[in-house]
């Protein structure tokens, strides 16, 4: 079962992830994962990696990490190499750092990745299934139906992507 959390915030105390581990700010940019019996592996998150997004399935000890700020989408993966890898790089707002918002939502055994520009598709695998860039800070999260993430236009108006390929759909009410 996919479990999404966030955001946390890693400037004082250590995250733990449930079956895999810790989560510690080493500096702004860097965040380094230490796993019980294993050598600690450390990710870059450009834009700073203080404020944290991650999704994980403690059955299978994977994870999924996102920064509030930067571009960087890591896997974790408890059981075997490489351990982290980068999944995708996100295409950020380049203005104020304050729009910039992620969230990460379970379906099933998949995560989708819903931040200002764009939303990403993960299947249960931890692999990339399809990424949609609509470049619409204004559109924020709206919800999550069995069909689509839906976005809310400025006018009011909902905008769906379909959960299967990212295809745009027409509202049908909900």
């Amino acid at each position: 079962m996919i479990v999404p959390e966030g955001p946390a915030a890693l400037a004082r105390e250590p995250l733990a992830i449930p079956a895999l581990g810790l989560l510690e700010l080493r500096d702004t940019r860097t965040v380094c994962w230490r796993q019980p019996g294993a050598e600690p592996v450390a990710m870059t998150f450009t834009a700073g990696g203080a404020f944290l997004h991650y999704a994980y399935d403690a059955s299978d000890r994977r994870g999924l990490v996102a920064s509030e700020y930067s571009s960087e989408l890591y896997v974790l993966d408890g059981l075997q190499e490489p351990r982290v890898r980068l999944l995708a790089s996100l295409s950020r707002y380049d203005g104020d750092a304050g729009l910039r918002r992620v969230r990460l939502l379970s379906v099933g055994e998949d995560v989708v990745v819903v931040y200002e520009n764009g939303i990403v598709y993960v299947e249960g695998g931890w692999r990339l299934s399809w990424r949609v860039e609509h470049h619409r800070i204004d559109w924020p999260f709206d919800h999550l139906d069995d069909r689509a993430v839906w976005l809310t236009s400025q006018d009011g108006s909902e905008v769906g992507f379909n959960l299967q390929d990212g295809a745009r759909l027409q509202p049908s009410g909900r």
